[in-house]
């Protein structure tokens, strides 16, 4: 087996220390890129949970007025906190189709 001689090993030895600082500075900025990409995808996360955050509430809005909903077509609502549970609202009467009381006639042409 040949013996290589020290000057060929320090040389073998600073090609491949080379080779490792290439590698090095190739990471270094891939690393960069990341670290970027991170940076753009936090503020988009950020973005977004806003985001979530108002559909939750419109969600919730949304639910609390088909609640309502069901509460007045089922016929326990409650108007007002001085009106009783349970009890039917009587409206004004011209709600629905007229009655002969409430129909308008046209004017009689002289």
């Amino acid at each position: 087996m040949p013996r290589i001689s020290r000057n060929v090993q320090v040389q073998n030895l600073e090609v491949e220390f080379d080779g490792i600082r290439d590698v090095q500075a190739d990471l270094e900025v891939r690393i960069g890129r990341l670290e970027a990409k991170v940076d753009a995808l936090s503020k988009v996360q950020a973005d977004l949970e806003a985001d979530i955050d108002e559909i939750v509430g419109m969600t919730e809005s949304l639910a609390e007025v088909g609640r309502k909903c069901m509460k007045l077509l089922s016929g326990d609502w409650i108007s007002t906190p001085g009106v009783k549970a349970n009890k039917p609202m009587v409206g004004s009467g011209n709600a629905g189709p007229p009655t002969k009381k409430s129909k308008v006639s046209a004017p009689e042409e002289k």
